[in-house]
């Protein structure tokens, strides 16, 4: 009977194998397991656990080898000539003093572990204290106190199976063999991710535009008088005082205050001072003459040349221009200036402002059939009243294509009436993909394990840059793979391209440049990018269950889960629809020709005589 069940399961064998290793060769694996038993009805997962103790009972090797006697009395001896060879040094060794230097490692004579020494009461009082606080620990009371336990009932059941597989083989064959039992698989599946994303953009533009002005190169000469006036001495109160046209020199606004330019000499005398002053004489100069006095001298003031701004002068303090150009408007030449030729490079030159300013509102949004709006997000407010001035609309767009799913139809759909034949379609079941995916589960924790942080389906963050009403754009077209700009970086194309297989979900979009007026020029969208599908919507649905949050825009939160984070989740809330196309991407139905071979030798093997003949 137990060949038979054995023989029944015999395919099952190689996943049971990958099961047993990764059982005992990764720490944690049977919290998975558990997590992923969610998924599976009780009934069902007893049946797993029956096949995986049949496959290790079949599997266990027992195998005992004698050697011969020659090779037995050989070993001995070579066993014999070492131990005599190692008696003198160990018996040295084990009455040495101990200490680090002998033995490697050790400290002390008393460790703190001592405290334990015939004090089982202690012992176990700490192990139950460390039991309770190591994460590793706690996990394996856990998943033992999650365990399914199989009932009496359910053996029964089993067996019985068993003993139907044993009574009706060709039952046991039947939908796969192309003869027997004729049913034919259809799989329907989509080519590209049923959900993908469209962003477009709405608000103020940028003007832009030009303007231009002459500077010409001036000269400038004037004529300058030079006055003199005197202080006089008062012996009354022996101070200097000014005479009148010192007095009215300082009150005029083209002149210099008068300047002192000769020391007036004392003489000591007797009297109140005891002194007695010559007059000093004071200079002013002035840009005109002065009425009712004659200057002294007139001087002419050198010829000067300089550059006259004022006709660009409002183009440049105006808010949003800048000099972007300057060339000469007159070329080199020889002027008569006064009565004086004069050789000047340039005599006029011409600058050129770029200049911006609030433009129209444009919309650039032409939003694909069956997409609907998920956010909109403000990148830049105007800076005097606080108004939105450009937003980012994104949506939620689904697929035309049917949806991936697995069906058929077998002999017994057929009907037929007087001759007249009417196949029965079965309606598709989403149970097969269903269940590949949450098997699936259990390969992809393997293999997206980060072992440096040990955490389970980690992401990276990415970004891309748009140029808002512009031509540079190393974002790819929101879900759909387009060539991107000449000047877009490596890194550019590989978040197009992930995001083109459906790996990364968008965390946000900010600006990164604006203009004087708070205009947006350049927009940035970060994403959080996984190595696969499945590691996304276990992203996506999973941690709103453990509260874990993505960050935002700037500082995205890409990080994978821990294990303890991990084992809060309900796998069984997760709709993994998305990942079925890539599960049936590389699914192959059976060969029913090579199916119905392997059965039909597998049955000959177990009932050929000899050597299973029946006993009697």
């Amino acid at each position: 009977m137990s060949d038979l069940v054995l023989q029944y399961f015999d395919d099952y064998r190689h996943f049971a194998d990958f099961l047993i290793a990764s059982f005992f060769c990764l720490s944690g694996i049977h919290s998975l397991l558990s997590n992923i038993g969610r998924l599976i009805v009780p009934v069902e997962r007893g049946k797993f656990l029956i096949i995986l103790g049949l496959v290790i009972w079949t599997n266990f090797p027992i195998a005992l080898g004698y050697a011969q006697e020659n090779e037995r009395e050989k070993l001995r001896e070579e066993a014999s000539a070492l131990e005599n060879a190692m008696r003198k040094t160990i018996q040295s060794g084990a009455t040495q003093s101990v200490t680090s230097v002998t033995v490697p490692g050790f400290k002390s004579n008393s460790p703190s572990q001592s405290q334990f020494y015939n004090n089982e009461k202690t012992l176990k009082s700490q192990t139950e204290i460390t039991k309770n606080s190591n994460e590793a620990s706690t996990s394996i009371s856990r998943s033992i106190a999650k365990r399914p336990k199989i009932t009496q009932k359910e053996l029964e059941q089993w067996v019985t199976l068993g003993t139907l597989v044993h009574d009706n083989p060709h039952g046991y064959a039947k939908g796969f063999s192309g003869s027997s039992g004729d049913c034919t698989s259809q799989i329907s599946q989509s080519a590209s991710p049923t959900t993908w994303e469209y962003s477009c953009d709405e608000g103020v533009t940028l003007s832009q535009y030009t303007q231009s002005c002459e500077i010409p190169l001036q000269t400038s000469q004037f004529t300058e008088y030079v006055y003199q006036c005197r202080t006089r001495w008062n012996q009354a109160d022996c101070t200097y005082e000014p005479d009148p046209y010192c007095s009215l020199l300082s009150l005029n606004s083209s002149c210099s205050k008068p300047k002192q330019i000769s020391n007036g000499n004392c003489n000591s005398i007797a009297g109140i001072c005891s002194l007695t002053c010559e007059d000093r004489i004071m200079e002013s100069t002035c840009r005109h003459e002065v009425t009712g006095l004659k200057p002294i001298k007139v001087k002419t003031s050198p010829l000067r040349f300089y550059w006259n701004t004022d006709a660009c002068r409002s183009i440049k303090t105006k808010q949003g221009c800048t000099l972007s150009s300057e060339v000469c408007a007159t070329p080199a030449g020889t002027k008569l200036i006064g009565t004086e030729w004069v050789y000047k490079d340039c005599w006029k030159k011409n600058q050129t402002y770029a200049c911006s300013a609030k433009g129209d509102t444009k919309n650039d949004c032409k939003v694909p059939n069956k997409c609907q709006k998920k956010t909109s997000i403000c990148l830049s407010r105007d800076t005097s009243t606080g108004n939105c001035q450009n937003w980012e609309h994104n949506y939620i767009c689904r697929n035309d294509s049917p949806d991936s799913s697995i069906g058929g139809y077998c002999e017994e759909d057929i009907y037929c009436i007087d001759g007249n034949c009417v196949k029965s379609k079965r309606p598709q079941s989403r149970d097969f993909t269903t269940a590949i995916s949450s098997l699936n589960l259990i390969g992809e924790v393997e293999k997206d394990f980060d072992t440096s942080n040990l955490q389970i389906f980690p992401g990276t963050h990415a970004k891309c840059d748009k140029a808002i009403a512009g031509l540079q754009n190393c974002c790819s077209n929101d879900g759909l793979l387009v060539k991107l700009g000449a000047r877009c970086s490596h890194k550019d194309h590989s978040v197009a391209r992930n995001r083109t297989n459906g790996l990364c979900y968008q965390i946000g979009t900010y600006c990164t440049k604006k203009t004087l007026f708070g205009i947006c020029l350049k927009k940035r969208k970060t994403f959080c990018c996984f190595n696969s599908t499945l590691a996304k919507a276990v992203h996506i649905q999973g941690r709103s269950q453990i509260r874990m949050g993505w960050g935002n825009a700037k500082f995205p939160n890409c990080s994978g889960y821990t294990i303890s984070n991990f084992q809060k989740l309900d796998l069984s809330k997760i709709d993994l629809s998305d990942f079925y196309a890539d599960v049936l991407s590389d699914f192959s139905g059976p060969n029913s020709t090579q199916v119905s071979k392997a059965i039909r030798e597998r049955l000959l093997r177990t009932y050929k005589c000899p050597p299973n003949c029946p006993k009697k």
